[in-house]
């Protein structure tokens, strides 16, 4: 986990107060008790409000396979589009008989009020829909033959392979194998260990989160706080799971339509300003892009959300507090030390120490964004609508290059971000399967379907995009 890294600089020669501040988080996180309360389920008693379909359930007890997480993440909030999101296998009747027990008493029905809405999708006759029985028919069938091949569960079979946790081995290996050369000043790691970091957090992090890695939940839960060099896995929940896949670029609820709009536009619900002018410049590209992770989602994001109490003013946050508070105070010191301090300790205040403290997270997050933002912000689906909720998903997604192997190693998958939002808690090296048969569907159905063969024209997309929400005002909908 983040507060045992630190011990990875220990044998450098440090001074003493920085070796006392690299065991501190350490010792910390070895002490009993509750410091990560969503991995456990509530105490005794206390309530856990969610919202599914207009009805309200006390899930405080239910044994749900996706663990404690699954279930905090639902709390207080109109979970229906994340219950649709993850349960495309389970008929709405078995679903309706599973939750009966936990429906919460006519008074609480009309007294509760969820922290969000449902956003605009009309659920109504949404499982009787013939795309949507389409699609579901699909995956049970696909999931079903591989299931019978490997001898496990359909459940277990939509989770990663022993080949492609193979491959999360040799990456994650890989990449701490890197790490003496990059902490030894080794000018060949300065680019090679970040992206080693990349591929390694592309190609597990990102499934674990979404409850896709593993059959076991505490592997999904346990897992990203290995390499959480992305951003907080807490608040990775918060910005992607509830708010960007709920409702991906719905403005006020996807989090990622607002993550620097005083620099760049992307969308109409954004207001424009005289800076969006220069969004489609090199330079400005240059300075968002390096700054997006380490500075943005690392830092800036995580501090406002604690602060204000929603992510980007989209997703309502529950403030942390007590143990869980510190643990993650303590989780982003021990990035920000990790990330930028130690080189200069470790050289000194010199220009190689700036190099190594700056280029590797701008390195990394640059894979990041070339791989992220020609997903969703393009002409063709910045602005697409559709209030049956997985067509919503198809349309506002684009695939970029999704047959192709190298795409998929390099993005960790992120190629074919049609499926992976229609599917998200299937493990990415299953959607290359998926993708045909799913394009095939929306074919049959009429359902506009985004893909392009090569990353350079998914990226010619989106710079597109960029530029033309840069140059003038272009509202769609309420600009805010």
């Amino acid at each position: 986990m983040l507060p045992f890294l630190p011990l990875l600089l220990l044998p450098l020669p440090l001074p003493p107060a920085a070796r006392l501040l690299l065991l501190l988080p350490a010792l910390l996180a070895a002490l009993p008790g509750r410091c990560f309360p969503e991995f456990h389920p509530p105490p005794e008693g206390e309530p856990l409000h969610t919202l599914v379909h207009g009805v309200w359930y006390d899930l405080a007890s239910f044994p749900h396979p996706g663990g404690p997480v699954a279930l905090r993440l639902a709390k207080g909030r109109d979970a229906t589009a994340l219950f649709e999101a993850h349960h495309h296998l389970l008929p709405a009747p078995a679903a309706a008989r599973i939750l009966a027990p936990y429906r919460c008493c006519e008074r609480l029905q009309g007294e509760l009020e969820a922290a969000e809405g449902g956003g605009h999708y009309e659920w109504g006759g949404f499982a009787e829909d013939e795309f949507v029985k389409g699609v579901r028919s699909m995956l049970r069938a696909h999931f079903g033959a591989e299931a019978r091949r490997r001898g496990v569960s359909i459940s277990d079979a939509m989770k990663a392979t022993p080949r492609r946790r193979l491959l999360v081995l040799l990456l994650s290996l890989s990449f701490l194998l890197s790490l003496p050369a990059l902490l030894g000043g080794r000018w060949w790691a300065l680019l090679a260990t970040p992206q080693l970091a990349w591929l390694c957090v592309a190609n597990y992090w990102h499934d674990a989160l979404h409850f896709a890695l593993d059959g076991d939940w505490r592997v999904n839960a346990l897992a990203p706080y290995l390499f959480p060099w992305l951003s907080s896995p807490w608040m990775w929940y918060h910005q992607h799971v509830i708010g960007h896949h709920s409702h991906p670029n719905v403005g006020r609820r996807d989090p990622d339509l607002a993550h620097a709009p005083q620099l760049k536009r992307e969308h109409a619900s954004v207001r424009w300003r005289p800076a969006h002018a220069r969004q489609g410049g090199l330079g400005m590209l240059l300075l968002l892009f390096s700054i997006a992770v380490g500075g943005g989602m690392q830092i800036l994001s995580d501090v406002r959300c604690n602060l204000g109490g929603s992510y980007n003013n989209a997703v309502a946050y529950e403030r942390l507090g007590g143990k869980r508070l510190l643990m993650h105070v303590l989780g982003r010191a021990g990035y920000v030390f990790c990330v930028f301090v130690w080189p200069f300790l470790r050289f000194g205040l010199c220009t190689k120490a700036a190099l190594f403290a700056v280029v590797p997270v701008a390195s990394f997050s640059w894979s990041f964004m070339l791989a992220s933002q020609v997903n969703h912000l393009t002409v063709e689906t910045a602005h697409a609508q559709d209030t049956n909720f997985l067509k919503h998903q198809i349309a506002t997604a684009q695939d970029f290059g999704p047959q192709s192997a190298l795409c998929n190693f390099l993005s960790g998958g992120l190629c074919m971000q049609i499926e992976h939002h229609c599917f998200p808690s299937v493990n990415h090296c299953h959607l290359r399967a998926l993708q045909p048969k799913l394009e095939a569907l929306c074919k049959k159905h009429g359902v506009p379907y985004n893909k392009v063969d090569t990353w350079w024209e998914a990226w010619e997309r989106h710079l597109r995009h960029t530029e033309l929400m840069g140059k003038r005002p272009f509202e769609v909908g309420h600009e805010h």
